[in-house]
C-alpha cells in the first residue's frame, strides 16, 4: 500500500494517469488493479493535433517549444518523485484545456535512485511502445519477439532492464522530432509498435543524420541548436545519453530533465 500511495503523489500536478495502475491481477480475461485515478477528460492527443494540423508544429517553432517545455517539465516533476514513465509517446501526451498533462503510467517504474524503497524496479507487466522506446529496451523487445514482430515473453525479456531516465530522455527526443517534422524516426503501427526489421534496426542504433531529416523551413537560426539537443536526447548510448546533462546512473539521475530545459533550445528567441 505505501508504494500505491507513493505512486498516487505522482499525479499530483503535471503527472496525470487516465484509467488504473497497480495490477493485482486478471478477471474474465481483463487486468484488475488495486486503484484508479479520475481525471477531466482531456481535448486530444499529441498525436491527434499533429496529423491534423501542420501549424500546430512543424514551421511553428513557439508551439514546439511550448510544449516541448511542458513535456521535460511533467518529466523532471515524475523524475524527482523517483518515477521512469516508460512510454513516451504522442499519444500518452494530454491537451487539458490550454496545457498539455503526460497521461498513462502503465510502464511506470521507480528509477534506480537512493532512498526509494525499491531500488531499479525492474520492468515486466507491460512493454513499452516499441517505436519510441529507447535502444536499450528495443533490443530487449526483439529478443523475445517472434517473425512478426509480436512479443512472446515480454516479462522474461525485460525482467533484467533497470528503469531509468535514460529510458524517457530517448522517447522525448523521439516525440520531439516529431513534432518538428510531422513524421516518426520509424515507421510505426496503429499502436505505436515496430515491426521486425524497424525493431532491429532501432536495437543495433548506432548513429543517423539529424540534419537531412528536420523538416527545412524556418530553421536558419534555429537549426544548430536543435540538432544539439536532439543529438544529446537520441544518443544510443545509455551512459552517454545521461552523462550530456551532467548526471550518472543511480543517484544524480533524476535531475536530467533540469538540465535538458536549460538547454538552449529553450531560450533561443529567434524562435
Amino acid at each position: 500500500m505505501e508504494a500505491l500511495l507513493a505512486r498516487c503523489e505522482v499525479v499530483d500536478g503535471h503527472i496525470h494517469k487516465a484509467g488504473s495502475f497497480g495490477r493485482v491481477g486478471v478477471e474474465d480475461g481483463r487486468p484488475t488493479y488495486t486503484l484508479s485515478v479520475v481525471m477531466p477528460r482531456g481535448e486530444r492527443s499529441l498525436q491527434d493535433a499533429l496529423l491534423v494540423s501542420r501549424q500546430l508544429c512543424c514551421d511553428n517553432w513557439h508551439n514546439i517549444e511550448a510544449i516541448a517545455f511542458d513535456l521535460f517539465l511533467a518529466l523532471d516533476h515524475m523524475h524527482r518523485k523517483g518515477m521512469v514513465h516508460g512510454d513516451i509517446k504522442p499519444l500518452n501526451f494530454m491537451l487539458f484545456s490550454t496545457e498539455w498533462h503526460m497521461i498513462d503510467l502503465d510502464v511506470a517504474r521507480e528509477v534506480g535512485v537512493e532512498g526509494f524503497s525499491r531500488i531499479g524496479e525492474f520492468y515486466g507487466d507491460k512493454a513499452p511502445s516499441s517505436a519510441y522506446c529507447a535502444p536499450e529496451l528495443a533490443r530487449a523487445l526483439f529478443a523475445t519477439s517472434n517473425s512478426a514482430g509480436t512479443s512472446r515473453g515480454v516479462v522474461g525479456g525485460l525482467m533484467g532492464v533497470k528503469a531509468s531516465v535514460a529510458f524517457d530522455l530517448w522517447s522525448a527526443g523521439m516525440v520531439l522530432f516529431f513534432m518538428c517534422t510531422k513524421s516518426p524516426l520509424l515507421r510505426t503501427n496503429v499502436d505505436d509498435n515496430l515491426g521486425p526489421k524497424d525493431l532491429r534496426k532501432l536495437a543495433e542504433w548506432e548513429t543517423f543524420d539529424l540534419e537531412s531529416r528536420l523538416y527545412d523551413s524556418q530553421l536558419t537560426k534555429t537549426k544548430a541548436v536543435l540538432v544539439d539537443l536532439l543529438s544529446k536526447l537520441l544518443d544510443p548510448d545509455t551512459t552517454a545519453r545521461l552523462a550530456h546533462w551532467g548526471v550518472t546512473k543511480g543517484k544524480s539521475e533524476r535531475w536530467a530533465c533540469l538540465k535538458v530545459l536549460d538547454h538552449d533550445f529553450f531560450k533561443d528567441s529567434s524562435k
